[in-house]
């Protein structure tokens, strides 16, 4: 179940006027190994998201990143990716972040 914080601080310059409060969620995702150079996908589904929300994840492995897609109010799909097409990602558990 949510729990409601009610204080949230908007820095100087920036415009938080899309809603009445802030959502935050943090998970762990099972990382399968991949191929050198090659992209790990991972689905998340069964969540209740609004329309507009953002999604960060970091598996923690240098010269990999996490980037989300096919955004959609019952999940997404995470693509972890080489920077470079020697680099391989190792299995492992990112942590995964939800703002709205």
């Amino acid at each position: 179940m949510s729990r409601y914080i009610h204080s949230v601080e908007v820095p100087d310059g920036f415009d938080h006027s899309m809603n009445d409060r802030v959502g935050h969620g943090i998970t762990q995702l099972a990382v399968a190994a991949g191929a050198a150079g090659a992209t790990v996908s991972v689905a998340v589904t069964g969540v209740k998201l609004p329309n507009n929300y953002v999604v960060t994840a970091d598996l923690g492995q240098a010269g990999v990143v996490g980037i989300a897609h096919s955004k959609t109010n019952t999940g997404f799909t995470v693509d972890f990716t080489p920077m470079t097409s020697g680099t391989a990602v190792a299995s492992g558990t990112a942590q995964v972040t939800v703002e709205y």
